[in-house]
């Protein structure tokens, strides 16, 4: 893991994505997780990474309203794992 300029939020972050691939989470409740780590990013060094966030849960929100609730888990799941993947 990376030294984060907020590591309290990357912490939370990272347990939610975990969460809701192991199906503890729902699609909402881990967009508002992502939600919340873009918000309380604001230091120019991690600009790349609130703009990451916030395009993730963009990309969510828009699934939400385009995609049938049976397929809308498993559409989500690559967006969650790119997170991972750039916070690990």
């Amino acid at each position: 893991m990376s030294e984060w300029i907020y590591p309290d939020v990357m912490k939370k972050l990272r347990s939610s994505c975990v969460a809701f691939l192991e199906g503890k989470l729902s699609v909402s409740e881990v967009q508002s997780e992502i939600d919340n780590a873009g918000n309380s990013i604001v230091a120019i060094e991690e600009k790349w990474l609130r703009q990451l966030l916030l395009d993730a849960e963009s990309d969510i929100e828009l699934l939400i309203f385009t995609i049938d609730n049976e397929k809308l888990t498993a559409a989500v799941k690559p967006i969650v794992q790119n997170i991972i993947k750039a916070i690990s």
